[in-house]
């Protein structure tokens, strides 16, 4: 039962790292265009990396130029990214019909998203985030379970010592 602790306790910690570094949870699908991208903020109630990794995945029926950055604050309306994003960042720019950004955020930091060329068009934007506050509690459980475990072993360990002697010595028969 104390090793089984300890192991289901070190596979939940490990499970617990597949969402605090693994973008699987959707946020959002929509459509944008040239003149309304996507922006969002990265909010989550609490990460233990400070970050949330997002996964942004476009597609789009022309070949465009698709751009995400991400800001410290956006002001909006703005007439193109430089304006609207305070603080910018550039993820990355992809020329054609589909692509992919993975990428990780700090938390409170938004996001622009978006058809940064002069052509009409559309894109179709889905974008998926790991799940820091999932990993949280699967870490501290695992955690948990892990030193249930240990000092479980431990005190099963000092119990099954043998006893101390007495101060009698083993040839005395208690006759004098």
């Amino acid at each position: 039962m104390r090793i089984g602790l300890v192991i289901v306790g070190i596979a939940i910690v490990l499970l617990g790292l597949v969402p605090l570094f693994e973008p699987i949870v959707p946020l959002q699908s929509q459509s944008v265009t040239s003149a309304n991208p996507d922006i969002f903020t990265v909010a989550a109630v609490v990460s233990p990396t400070g970050n949330v990794q997002l996964t942004v995945t476009w597609s789009s029926t022309t070949s465009t130029t698709f751009a995400v950055y991400t800001c410290t604050s956006v002001n909006l309306p703005a007439s193109n990214v430089s304006t609207a994003c305070q603080g910018p960042m550039t993820i990355g720019s992809e020329t054609g019909t589909s692509g992919t950004f993975h990428f990780p955020v700090k938390l409170g930091s938004s996001v622009i998203a978006g058809i940064f060329s002069q052509k009409p068009g559309t894109a179709s934007v889905t974008v998926t985030g790991s799940s820091p506050l999932l990993a949280t509690v699967l870490l501290v459980v695992g955690l948990v379970l892990v030193l249930i475990g240990g000092i479980l072993k431990k005190k099963a360990a000092t119990q099954s010592e043998p006893p101390t002697p007495t101060g009698e010595s083993p040839t005395s028969t208690g006759r004098a």
